[in-house]
């Protein structure tokens, strides 16, 4: 859905290949070990053998990376068009940064007595990276998704997500709407009237794809969880 939505918005006219899902892709693209980076080009010779994998997406407004790249993306096409192929193996032109986030769930007691309660999840990054907004801007792009996995019989009555901040591209006039590199996602949980007193667990998945102002990284899945304390209020 996300690629035919891209496609439509870019006005793609030459064929697209979908060689599988992305946990695939070393399988069944050898030479794309560790692949992490959107969108990641692979350039290959005539006699269809990948000859160089260029990751990321400079833009103009990004300087010496941005010549860097034209540089040695022409390069390498000329080459490939004049009939040499690399003598050297596939060279890369970017490394993998995937960002490690930090969540830090928090939580308010809730007795027996009283059906909602209230959770907060924080999410940190490092300073340069970012996240898309839960309802982004450009359908193609990744929505970030706090999913909650309600216990039995409770409610999730609502997912608050944090202000948006717009983001714009170097060398770019689009504007994006993002998060970070640190948000609080809010929850809203309504507990049944049969629960008992103990600790409840309330673990959820956090859906998004990191990016920075260069690349973006594959998208991603991290596990969280609240442990709620219901009192007994006898």
């Amino acid at each position: 859905m996300q690629l035919r939505a891209f496609i439509k918005t870019y006005g793609i006219q030459y064929t697209v290949l979908i060689p599988g899902e992305p946990d695939q892709a070393t399988e069944l693209l050898p030479q794309a070990v560790n692949l992490d980076c959107f969108p990641t080009s692979f350039i290959l010779g005539r006699d269809g053998r990948v000859q160089m994998i260029h990751a990321g997406f400079p833009s103009p407004g990004s300087g010496e990376f941005y010549d860097e790249a034209v540089r040695e993306v022409t390069g390498t096409v000329e080459r490939l068009l004049a009939g040499n192929t690399s003598p050297t193996g596939v060279p890369t032109a970017a490394p993998s940064r995937s960002p490690q986030l930090k969540l830090t769930p928090a939580v308010a007691s809730s007795p027996v007595g009283s059906s909602t309660v209230r959770l907060s999840l924080t999410v940190t990054m490092p300073e340069m990276f970012h996240v898309q907004a839960h309802e982004p801007c450009d359908p193609a792009l990744i929505p970030t998704v706090l999913d909650v996995q309600a216990a039995e019989g409770a409610t999730v009555n609502e997912v608050t997500y944090p202000e948006l901040q717009e983001f714009t591209l170097a060398g770019s006039s689009d504007v994006l709407l993002v998060y970070g590199p640190e948000f609080t996602i809010n929850v809203r949980l309504t507990l049944p009237s049969t629960i008992t007193a103990g600790d409840l667990a309330v673990p959820a998945v956090l859906r998004y794809q990191a990016c920075d102002d260069l690349v973006c990284f594959a998208p991603a899945r991290t596990s969280t969880e609240w442990t709620v304390h219901v009192e007994d209020v006898k």
